[in-house]
C-alpha cells in the first residue's frame, strides 16, 4: 500500500531525540518560573476590540 516508511526505534516511528523515560514537563527549578505564575504578555492595539475581552477570560 501507500504507507509511510517507519522505524520503530524512533518515537511515533519517525522522530528522533525523544526519550520516554527521560521527558519531563515540569519546572522543578523555582527560578524558571514566572514571579507570582504572571507571564506579561501584550495585546497587540489593532486587534479588534470585541475579541479583547474573551482573550482576557480565556488567559
Amino acid at each position: 500500500g501507500d504507507l509511510p516508511l517507519e522505524t520503530p526505534d524512533l518515537f511515533g516511528g519517525d522522530m528522533m531525540g525523544i526519550e520516554l523515560d527521560e521527558d519531563r514537563n515540569a519546572i522543578v527549578n523555582k527560578l524558571l518560573l514566572w514571579p507570582g505564575g504572571i507571564i506579561p504578555s501584550d495585546l497587540d492595539p489593532g486587534l479588534d476590540k470585541s475579541v479583547t475581552p474573551a482573550i482576557m477570560t480565556n488567559a
